[in-house]
């Protein structure tokens, strides 16, 4: 029961800080912490009284930001800095820029592609529009005019990233190209729209989007590197936290990568304090200090898919797997399976919310690139920690085959991946009812239980569609 005691503290500073963000309104989030803190003494009195205090702490802190975005006076001429490398959409350009004493990172549209880069500081001319999140504009920019290229560490990271980005064009062919910035950094920028789309059909999106699985790679490569080299396990455990901030550093703050960080963080510190560190309780503190140091990510979707993976990994991979697990196939595609499984069940909602549709072969082709994802990772980011040398030209050459291996599978996959569910909440109540009839109906391991919950939810889609 300890490794749940942060679970309703989270959920309430998370719900608050929506309602805030959501309504513009302070009420909402004090009202909101007095409903989940009501709901509590049944289980526990004290998680209650932990639970009011977050939610009244996070919703002061978010009415706060959110007022000042309100009260905030854009021009048609705006100073600020370029945080995210422009990505073409179907019809503009998009990035986003931080803005002197606006409380968070604003969304930038333009129609032309901007001369600018990462870090970059620059004049936007336009126009800014309501929009969503605790921000609440859109900045439409006519114009961007370059002022200033970046100094410091930022300089040093965007120089790394523009080095590697060239290495990949020069030493991989195909849709590797796309893909092997994308998986190793996060950095989409190579990738056409068509591939992004395709590779969000069939569930290979998060590869693109750095996340726990990165972390977990990169810290367990250096840990067992340095226990090779016969080096102290504390020397082992800080050069695996050095690497961590490292990679975040190169990275950027988004949603995922705060998540999996802090985490990860928090993990190594376990480790070096020789104390057990329980999933859910890593996850519930993760999400306590992100939207604790940024409110925005209440509302961002990219932490909601990363949260909601993570949880259902947790929660349900351990029945999933026990259900899988058989003689007569190998243990590690039982392990992959499950992990495929409860990722999916877990976001299923959110992605129907998202995009109106479910994937019905994200599991199998999730499943066909498990094998090369480490290897992705790992020699990817030694590849970028060698872009200036002929080695790291090598690393990109080799992995190139892996990448277009994962291309060649989205392709195969993208043929009738999909089931288009509306988005209203009837149609999501019955996602979520039928993820956890499939858990249920596994988790029993007899056949007539999943055979007829299978049975309904393909005769649900079948007149759904």
């Amino acid at each position: 029961m300890n490794d749940l005691r942060l679970i309703p503290a989270a959920i309430t500073l998370w719900l608050c800080a929506a309602a805030v963000i959501l309504t513009r309104n302070a009420l909402a989030g004090l009202l909101t912490a007095l409903l989940c803190a009501g709901l509590l003494p049944l289980w526990d009195r004290r998680q209650a009284v932990l639970s009011l205090i977050f939610g009244w702490c996070i919703t002061l802190l978010t009415w706060v930001k959110v007022r000042a975005a309100d009260e905030f006076d854009f021009n048609a001429r705006v100073q600020a800095q370029v945080v995210t490398t422009p990505q073409q959409g179907e019809h503009s350009w998009f990035f986003r820029a931080r803005v002197p004493g606006f409380p968070s990172d604003i969304p930038v549209l333009s129609r032309e592609p901007p001369p600018v880069g990462q870090f970059d500081t620059v004049t936007l001319y336009g126009q800014a529009r309501p929009s969503s999140g605790l921000g609440g504009v859109l900045f439409i920019a006519q114009d961007v005019e370059l002022l200033a290229a970046p100094g410091g560490y930022q300089a040093w990271v965007r120089g790394l990233k523009d080095h590697f980005r060239q290495a990949v064009i020069e030493h991989s062919s195909g849709e590797a190209a796309g893909l092997i910035p994308a998986m190793t950094l996060g950095d989409t920028s190579l990738q056409t729209l068509g591939d992004r789309e395709r590779y969000a059909l069939t569930g290979l999106a998060h590869l693109s989007a750095v996340s726990g699985g990165n972390v977990a790679m990169i810290t367990t490569a250096v840990l067992s590197i340095c226990l090779l080299l016969r080096c102290h396990r504390s020397v082992a455990i800080c050069a695996a936290f050095a690497s961590l901030v490292l990679f975040v550093v190169v990275v950027g703050l988004e949603p995922s990568v705060m998540r999996a960080g802090v985490m990860g963080s928090l993990g190594l510190v376990a480790m070096l304090t020789h104390t057990r560190a329980p999933p859910a309780h890593a996850l519930s503190l993760a999400i306590i200090i992100v939207i604790t140091l940024d409110p925005a990510m209440a509302t961002s979707l990219g932490l909601s898919l990363s949260a909601f993976a993570t949880a259902g990994i947790i929660a349900a991979y351990p029945l999933l797997y026990r259900a899988i697990a058989s003689e007569h196939w190998p243990d590690a595609l039982s392990r992959a399976v499950a992990i495929a499984l409860s990722a999916e069940l877990a976001t299923l909602p959110l992605v129907v919310v998202m995009s109106n549709r479910v994937s019905t072969t994200s599991v199998l082709a999730n499943v066909l690139v498990a094998p090369v994802v480490p290897l992705i990772t790992v020699l990817g980011m030694a590849a970028v920690i060698l872009s200036g040398t002929i080695i790291g030209g090598w690393l990109v050459w080799a992995i190139t085959p892996l990448c277009n291996w994962i291309a060649l599978v989205s392709r195969a996959c993208s043929r009738g991946a999909r089931i288009d569910i509306a988005s209203d909440p009837i149609s999501i109540a019955w996602v979520v009812l039928a993820s956890a009839w499939l858990v249920w109906a596994l988790a029993c391991r007899r056949p007539t239980p999943l055979i007829t919950v299978c049975s309904l939810i393909l005769a649900a889609a079948w007149f759904a569609a």
